[in-house]
């Protein structure tokens, strides 16, 4: 009841300040609280900290804030919290908390009761500002009754299926040259795939700027070798894995570097992440946000907000960004359930000289 709530701070203030909920609670559900993701984009970097905190409130007031995340573009929160579950809707906002104290409301997203009192809720929440733009994401999970959480709604990969007996035109720009065993697609355009994704509700399952395609028709291999696939082939089966998004806040120290490398002439829309050297900025970052750490492989998308028109723009906006205090960089992979739920992937390190791409390098 409301006494337990207060002793174990999930509700917030003294009991009198409660004493209307009180009367109106007759079941309680856990909330966690997982992580947010896609805020616009600040005009600039400020120079002190940047902290996000995200706060639940019911039509009585709040009552439960996640602790603070500073220093980070896209914060993981990971905590939980005991909500009321009946007959009440939970009001979430993602809050950045300004350097007087203040607080600036980035979103706020809404859960009606009905849509986890029976059988509890897993998924993401969209963001909006007051005046209804879209402000970003919010994982949220709640359970319900003893139970556990449900299963996540999130799609992070699936078939995809296209008759192309006519071998009319895909309307797919897909990376040169690429290394790996994926093809990523940079554009999708007037084509088969546009008019297939047209057919699709689920805008989850639909083939997409930024998606990875993985098998096509079961068969594995080089990108070179599926994107001959994509073309000869008839009928397709394509394997696909969503893209994950990705913002790290990389702190520079006078006269380090990022320590990465990147391809000296990038021929593609993003700029590929070919080594990541120990010691080096992006290393650090690595070592304090296992979470959210940079990967072999990733695709830099975009340099504090902007994305050029092409690799070779992002490569001059990275150069030209190194002799600032910090450094945003936007980043693209393929969907991962563990990245998604705000944990470290389990895999070999992929930091260090040892590991090298063949491909034409520049350090940054």
């Amino acid at each position: 009841g409301l006494p337990t709530l207060l002793a174990m701070g999930v509700l917030q203030g003294d009991a009198s300040e409660h004493m209307e909920l009180e009367p109106a609670v007759d079941s309680f559900a856990v909330v966690f609280v997982v992580r947010a993701w896609g805020f616009p984009e600040k005009p600039s970097l400020p120079e002190g900290n940047i902290t996000y905190l995200c706060r639940i409130s019911t039509e009585h007031g709040p009552i439960f804030s996640t602790g603070e995340q500073i220093n980070v573009v896209d914060p993981i929160w990971r905590q939980e919290a005991l909500v009321p579950a009946s007959g009440v809707e939970l009001n979430f906002a993602v809050i950045e908390v300004i350097q007087d104290g203040g607080e600036i409301i980035i979103g706020t997203a809404t859960l009606q009761c009905c849509e986890f009192a029976k059988s509890g809720f897993s998924g993401n929440l969209l963001l909006r500002t007051d005046d209804g733009k879209e402000a970003g994401y919010l994982k949220a999970m709640v359970k319900v009754d003893g139970q556990d959480y449900p299963d996540d709604s999130t799609v992070n990969s699936f078939n995809y299926e296209i008759d192309n007996s006519d071998h009319v035109t895909l309307g797919l720009d897909v990376e040169k040259n690429a290394w790996g065993s994926m093809t990523y697609v940079e554009l999708v355009k007037s084509g088969l795939v546009q008019e297939y994704n047209s057919k699709i509700s689920d805008p989850q399952c639909q083939l997409r700027d930024g998606c990875f395609i993985c098998k096509v028709n079961d068969q594995e291999g080089s990108s070179d070798k599926l994107t001959k696939l994509l073309v000869t082939e008839p009928i397709l089966v394509l394997e696909v894995k969503r893209p994950l998004t990705l913002r790290v806040l990389i702190s520079m120290e006078d006269g380090a570097s990022l320590g990465i490398d990147v391809p000296r002439t990038p021929q593609c829309r993003t700029l590929l992440v070919t080594r990541i050297r120990l010691g080096g900025a992006v290393d650090q970052w690595n070592q304090a946000n296992p979470a959210q750490r940079v990967k072999l492989g990733d695709r830099i998308t975009a340099v504090n907000g902007d994305m050029g028109s092409n690799g070779r723009d992002l490569l001059k906006l990275l150069r030209a960004a190194i002799p600032a205090h910090r450094i945003q960089i936007s980043l693209v992979r393929p969907a991962n359930a563990s990245v998604d739920a705000g944990l470290p992937e389990v895999e070999v390190s992929d930091v260090g000289d040892d590991y090298t791409l063949p491909r034409d390098e520049t350090f940054c």
